[in-house]
Formats: C-alpha cells, structure tokens, sequence
C-alpha cells in the first residue's frame, strides 16, 4: 500500500507541473484575447461508463434447495454470506444436483471483490470439466468481462464475439455480450464494429453505449457520423433525463463545430434548467450568439451563470464570459468590475477548498465522515447501503462532487468492506467462548442421556427373552412332531378348546340317561368342528409361526449391536467434542491475526482516502488559481486600457 501512497504522490506532483504549463499558456492567450472555443465545449462532454455486469442475472430454475438457500444470500446483497455458506456447502457435499451454478455464483462474487485470479480459475475449470452448455456460456461471459477490466480488449472480443452470434446463448446472456462488445470496440476507437454491436442491442440499453459512440466520434473530428448519432439517441429518448441533456449538450456542441448554429441553439435550449449541465448548455448557447453577432444576447445568456452552483467548474469558467462580453462590446468599466467580482468569487471558493483541506489533514477526518456504524454484522446489505455523509449543517458542494466521484466512492466502497470484515472478524472473536459453553452443554446433555439409555438398558435384560424363545422352540418342534393341531391355535381357539374341557368335564358327571343324549352328541359336533379348523389351518399356522421364531434371534441380534452401537457412540460424541474444542482453541490467534491485518489495512485505506480526497481538491483548487491568475490580469490589463483611454488627448 506504501508504494501506492508514494506513485499517487508523484502523480499528484506530476499534475501540478502540468498545471503550471497550462496556466502560463492560458495566461498568454487571455492577454492575447484569443479564445478557443473548443476548450469550453470539449471539457463539458465526458463518456458516460456503462459497465457490462458480472452478476448473474440469468432466468433458471432452482433444483436444489442448498443452492436456492446461497442464491437468496447472493441477490439480497449479503455477498460476504453468501461466500461462507458456498464454501461450507460444497465442504459439507450439499449440492447434490446445482453445484456447477454454485460454482458460478461463486466465482461472479469473487470477481465483485476484485478476485479476478480466484474468479478466472473458477470460470475455467467450470469450462474444462464441460459443464452445460448454459454454464458454460456464463463463464466464457465472465472470462470475457474480466478481460475487459483488465484491459484485454483483443481477449474480450475473442471470447465475447462466438457469444453475441450463437443462437444457443440466451437472449439476456447475447445483449451483454454485444454490450460487452461495444464497450471493447469504443476503447480501441473501431467505431463502425461498436456501432453495428450497438444496433442489436434494445433500445433500453442502447442509449449510454450510443452516447458514447457519439462522443468519440465528436472527438475524432468525425462530425457527420457523429450527428447521426446523437439525431439517433434524441429519437429514442422518451422521456427527459441527465442523460438526455447530456445527449442536447453533445448534439449541440457538435452542430456547433459543424457551424450548424441554427441547429446548435435549439439543442443547447432543449436542456432542462435544473440539470447540472445547463451551465454547458448556456455556455455553448452564449457562443451561438456570438457566432451570430449577437454579443448582447451571449452576454444575457451568460449572465444566467451567476445563478448556478459556484463549485461547478464549467460555471467558475463561464465567469469569465461575462466581462469577456463587456469587454467585447467596449464597456470596459463593467468589464473591470465583472473581472474583479469573479476574481473574488475565486478567492472565495479557493477559501472553502483550504478549509476542507485543512479538516482532510486531521487524522480523524475518516472517522468524521465514516463512523463505524451499529450495524448488525449478519445484516450486510445495511453495510453496503452506508454512505459517507457530511458534517451536520455543512452546505458546502465540494464534498458532494468529491463524494460523487468514481474513484473516490470505489475507494470509499473499500473502506466500508474493510469495516465490515473488522466487524465480523470482532464477532466471531467475541463468539468463540461461547462456542466452547455450548458445546460443554451439548456434551453435559449427552452424557444426561447416555447415563438414562445405560440405566434402560440394565432394567431391559435379554436372558428371559432368550429363555422364552427356547420354550417356545421347544413347543414349537413338539407339536410339529406330534402334528398336535392345538399347538398352533389362535388366542380365540385356546379359549373356546379351555371352554370344551370344561363342559366335557360337567357332561362326564352327568349321568349315562337318555335325556342327556342331546347334549352330548350337540358336545361332538361342536368339538368336531373345531378340531376340524384346527387341522385344517395346522400347515399354515405351522410356517407362520416357524417364521417368526425364525425372525427373533435376528431381532435379539439386533438389539445386542444397538447397545454396542450406543456404546461406541458414546466414546465418539466425547472424541468430537475434544476435537471440536481443540480446533476452536486455534482460532482465537488466527483471528486475532487477521483483525489486525484488517485495521491496518483499513489505516492505509483511509490515507489513500485522504491522499484522493487532497489530490482532487488540490486539482480544483489549482484551476482556480489558473481561473484567479487569468481574472487578475484581465483587470490589471483592463485598468491599463482605462488609464490609457483618459490619458489620450482629445
């Protein structure tokens, strides 16, 4: 990070020589009364970055409940769980039917890290080990895109270009892939192929690309092509926007060069009033004017300028207009006091740039706009939403625009990651003794139940259960021999059978008269008859019951090993807990290492901060000393003009 700190330094002094060259240059050419009017227009058109996207965004469906789980944490945001939960699933084997998705969502959050190495090797092992034909044509995109922003155009449109033409890939997957393209095509200026990608993109996603092909064929001197363009994206605006003006201010600007000022004007006056490019727009309309010699009407157009933001640069700039116009009508005198008022608002906003200075050099300015937030560390998405924010009751826009600014708020946007690692580092710290007691408690309860199953077990001998089996064996074999029927009766059968003994027993005490016959032979019959069930189920009765003797030595078996099986699991719990203890044991310093990496980590990323926040208002404070310098000569040569005009004889 050193080596960082010490590049951005030189950079920054590289820059304020560069500076000083420019400000005796535009010195020069003011003394001179030469204005270029490619300076204003220039310096207001910037491209507009679409970047392609790394998500995945793409329609499936959701076979797998582990994998549907890491996706909800995927597209709330909570991308540091999702991370965690995908590498514990796939450690615990739990993607049993998506795990090359997960790999895939894997990968795109690495590469939302800026792990571009660990997110590449993702991506081509999922390619090696011939994936679907779906995954393999999201990770050819993320390969694409991770060429792309490390500046491997030629690789990005080799892997982009089989994408955006294969009818096979998906029609989402195809759009950005062409955006992809067209982002690859503008940044080596072949801007017919950036073009024809463009024309297949939907509308909704054609207009940044389409500005930014305008803008750097503007650029190039390709005026024609350009105005195509811009006639293009105006067509397919629908409703009015920043990009929208942006577009007017583009168009305009380009009709201007081509000296269409018919043209120009009406793109310039098509920009909102409240957007923040209506100070471009009114200077290039005041240069309208003048190219129709109309100075009066540059000078009220310009004089609109006083009314905007003071810290937008093309406004502090378009100061100098206004005297430039009284100036160019001969009012020298308000020529004088228009250079003077703007030499004093310079002064002014050079003042609030050294006051913010001044607070950026504290030590704690990072904790002033960045305080550490109390913020649940299992609610990451709220750590995402933090933005740096102002001092209470500050009005100042100079913050705002450095707070706005993509190098600053991606850097920012590393800090807050650095905080938030700290926060979860700090917890898990905190929690370790917390999991040793819970796992203290969990052993406590086991060894609770073993000591009731062992107690269970004692009560629950086997041996009358094995004496029992024997009986019954041995009834078993003697009734089988004997083909004895009553063996194998049922619980009914034995009672009616203990029944007819019974009455046998009363008919036998009664005695040999005729008027008993009746009950005798009805006697017979009923015992006839049930003798003869019993005979008849004797065969059947006999498996059955030879079955279930057969299946209780297997159960007596069974029940033995569960008791070892108890056992054994007994000593295991004990040997897990140890191990899980010990393996707790040695993450406390292990922890402790990586949280003090993390806030050093998160020291040198708020110098960075510091070292951004001070180079880019040093950069605004150094154009406003070219814009002083240059108002102060003009006064001081417009009081030489008056001395000399008194001074001249009638």
């Amino acid at each position: 990070m050193g080596h960082i700190l010490r590049h951005l330094t030189q950079l920054s002094q590289a820059l304020s020589s560069l500076r000083l060259l420019l400000l005796q240059f535009l010195v020069l050419l003011q003394y001179l009364l030469i204005w270029q009017v490619s300076v204003p227009a220039h310096a207001a058109l910037t491209l507009s970055i679409e970047e392609p996207n790394a998500l995945i965004d793409e329609e499936h469906d959701i076979k797998d409940l582990a994998y549907g789980h890491s996706l909800f944490e995927y597209y709330l945001g909570n991308h540091f769980s999702a991370i965690t939960q995908i590498s514990a699933y796939e450690s615990q084997q739990r993607y049993t039917l998506q795990q090359e998705f997960a790999q895939l969502v894997l990968g795109s959050l690495y590469l939302n890290y800026g792990m571009t190495a660990k997110a590449e090797a993702i991506f081509n092992r999922l390619i090696e080990l011939h994936a679907s034909k779906a995954t393999q044509h999201n990770a050819t995109y993320q390969l694409a895109y991770i060429s792309y922003i490390t500046g491997n155009d030629t690789k990005t449109l080799t892997l982009a270009t089989p994408l955006s033409q294969d009818e096979a890939v998906s029609s989402s997957l195809k759009q950005k892939s062409l955006l992809l393209l067209s982002n690859a095509y503008l940044r080596q200026q072949q801007f017919d192929k950036a073009s024809e990608a463009l024309q297949q993109l939907t509308d909704t996603r054609q207009r940044i690309p389409l500005y930014n092909l305008g803008v750097s064929l503007m650029r190039q001197g390709q005026y024609p092509q350009a105005e195509a363009i811009f006639e293009q994206l105006s067509v397919a605006t629908a409703s009015q926007d920043l990009l929208s003006d942006r577009s007017y201010l583009a168009q305009g600007y380009n009709f201007f060069a081509q000296s269409k000022l018919t043209e120009a004007e009406s793109a310039f006056k098509n920009i909102t009033t409240q957007s923040p490019y209506v100070g471009a727009g009114l200077i290039g309309y005041g240069w309208v004017a003048t190219q129709l010699y109309d100075m009066e009407k540059a000078l009220g157009i310009w004089h609109n300028l006083k009314g905007l933001d003071a810290s937008n640069p093309l406004v502090q700039e378009g100061y100098l207009l206004i005297p430039y116009g009284f100036e160019e009508l001969g009012a020298y005198t308000e020529a004088l006091n228009q250079y003077q008022w703007a030499a004093q608002s310079y002064h002014h906003q050079i003042k609030l740039i050294d006051n913010h200075l001044a607070q950026i050099a504290n030590d704690n300015w990072m904790a002033m706009i960045a305080p550490d937030p109390a913020l649940a560390v299992n609610d990451e998405a709220a750590w995402r939403r933090l933005d740096l924010e102002l001092q209470p009751g500050s009005s100042d826009h100079y913050l705002y625009q450095l707070f706005a600014s993509h190098r600053f708020s991606e850097t920012a946007r590393g800090y807050r990651e650095l905080q938030f690692l700290e926060a979860v580092l700090t917890h898990w710290l905190d929690d370790i003794p917390v999991f040793h007691d819970m796992l203290n408690n969990q052993q406590q309860r086991y060894k609770s139940k073993f000591a009731q199953a062992e107690a269970d077990i004692k009560q629950l001998s086997i041996k009358p259960y094995l004496d029992r089996y024997q009986q019954l064996r041995t009834e078993f074999e003697r009734g089988a021999a004997n083909k004895d029927a009553t063996t194998f009766a049922t619980t009914e059968q034995k009672a009616l059978l203990e029944k007819l003994s019974q009455t046998e027993a009363l008919l036998q005490q009664l005695p040999a008269e005729e008027k008993y016959a009746a009950e005798r032979e009805r006697f017979r019959r009923v015992k006839g008859l049930i003798m003869w069930q019993l005979e008849y189920q004797f065969h059947a009765r006999k498996q059955e019951a030879n079955k279930e003797l057969t299946q209780i030595p297997d159960q007596l078996e069974n029940m033995e090993k569960r008791i070892a099986s108890l056992h054994l699991v007994e000593s295991a719990t004990d040997q897990r807990v140890s191990s899980l203890h010990r393996q707790l044991s040695t993450y406390p310093p292990r922890l402790e290492s990586l949280l003090e990496q993390t806030r050093q980590l998160k020291k040198q990323h708020g110098a960075l901060l510091q070292q951004i926040a001070q180079s880019e208002l040093n950069l605004r404070k150094s154009t406003l000393n070219d814009l002083l310098a240059r108002s102060e000569l003009s006064v001081a040569r417009i009081q030489d003009k008056l001395l000399m005009t008194q001074e001249a004889p009638e």
